[in-house]
């Protein structure tokens, strides 16, 4: 297992991989999949607009995709337009619609732009923009869905922020910065910590409502007012976005091995919070994973929480690992949650009752349940050349939405 470079922790490799920073997200799109970017176009030479790919072999990626609000169009990152520095191609923002009328490129920033999302009204795009060499220099950028307009909420931050998620009503955005730490002699582990934020869509109001979060994963309530998170110190905080102290997390390190929160989901009623919770240990070489996950469900009525069972495929998972686990809830007259273990995807009530399993044709994406609660978005099923999937949770046929090609030296760079 190789050693962790000087100025990243695990945990801040992992997120970079699995949230399309060459790294998303997670809750989750896995590091396996989104780690692949060293070693794709090595030693290859930017393309400008219009020329051929004189790149056999390469192959680009699609992913970290989001659904419309009315189920239309998808926006997801990709690498396809392959432009980028010697040691990787950078990511870009596009959007898709369904109906067949192709692919457009929506950003055309000079580093990766990622975990794109759109608006409750359809009309924004917030994604991250990141430079994967300095976690400094990160911003939360927001774009129109038709690609103009672009602007940064998160000037004078001097972080990496993470998990641009919008409120329900479409008047704040939450997200979480990843600040890293190095030892200037080197003589400790590099270190990092997060603090979750909000900012109003037209770059105001930005403000810190947590310190020391568990940086993997955050939920709105259905009626905005408030966001759930863990902080490192094991607790579950329900924070009004309106907050102006925010909430001092306890930071979990000087511990070998400890709880933590991989995945969290507001049920759409509002009247439930589940999450999953495992015991993370640190190794040798100072990469955290996580073993014996939980899924648990607090009920907002009674405070009253409760475990709904024991997760398959999570033994000595890694947070973002193939085998790790993600849980999103499905809108309808019952909500269900879909849980993803790594090989399947069961659908399960509030209670722990199994309505049915559907074979996984990928790895799941945080906030992949279509507006309907019928169809989960996927990434997968080649680890090296991910692409977009949807699944039918009630028929269980899968329909491929992109396809992420192997470059010739007849295949077209997409502008």
């Amino acid at each position: 297992m190789p050693r962790v470079p000087a100025g990243r922790t695990f945990r801040s490799q992992m997120k970079r991989r699995h949230l399309a920073t060459g790294a998303a997200v997670t809750a989750i799109v896995t590091a396996a999949i989104l780690g692949s970017r060293a070693g794709h176009g090595r030693n290859t030479p930017p393309l400008q607009h219009g020329r051929r790919a004189q790149l056999a072999g390469r192959r680009w990626r699609d992913e970290a995709p989001n659904w419309s609000p009315n189920g239309h169009a998808i926006v997801f990152a990709s690498n396809r337009a392959m432009t980028g520095s010697p040691n990787g191609w950078m990511e870009q923002v596009y959007l898709k619609n369904l109906d067949g009328s192709g692919v457009r490129r929506l950003t055309r920033e000079g580093r990766d732009a990622g975990e794109p999302s759109f608006s409750p009204d359809g009309k924004q795009i917030v994604y991250r923009a990141s430079n994967g060499a300095d976690p400094t220099t990160g911003a939360i950028d927001l774009v129109g869905a038709d690609g103009s307009h672009r602007r940064s909420l998160t000037p004078g931050l001097h972080g990496d922020p993470i998990l641009p998620t919008w409120s329900p009503n479409g008047r704040w955005i939450a997200f979480i910065e990843d600040i890293e730490f190095t030892p200037a002699d080197l003589t400790s582990p590099p270190s990092d910590y997060a603090d979750l934020y909000v900012v109003r869509p037209d770059g105001t109001d930005l403000h810190r409502l947590a310190t020391y979060v568990a940086d993997y994963s955050l939920a709105w309530s259905p009626d905005s007012r408030k966001i759930a998170v863990f902080t490192e110190n094991g607790r579950l905080h329900q924070i009004g976005v309106g907050a102006r102290k925010p909430v001092a997390g306890g930071d979990y390190r000087g511990y070998t091995t400890w709880e933590t929160t991989t995945d969290i989901a507001w049920s759409p009623d509002g009247t439930k919070i589940a999450y999953v919770r495992g015991v993370a240990e640190t190794d040798d070489y100072g990469f955290e994973y996580v073993k014996s996950r939980n899924l648990w469900i607090l009920d907002l009525k009674t405070h009253r929480r409760h475990r709904l069972r024991a997760l398959t495929g999570s033994v000595g998972a890694y947070p973002n690992d193939f085998d790790g686990i993600s849980i999103t809830w499905l809108r309808g007259r019952t909500p269900l949650l879909a849980i993803f273990n790594g090989t399947r995807t069961d659908l399960i009530t509030a209670t722990g009752r199994k309505i049915r399993s559907l074979a996984a044709p990928g790895t799941p994406y945080p906030g992949s349940a279509s507006p309907t609660g019928r169809m989960l978005l996927f990434v997968g099923p080649h680890q090296y050349r991910p692409q977009i999937l949807a699944l039918d949770v009630r028929s269980g046929r899968v329909r491929q939405l992109t396809q992420a090609l192997t470059a010739t030296k007849s295949t077209t760079a997409i502008p």
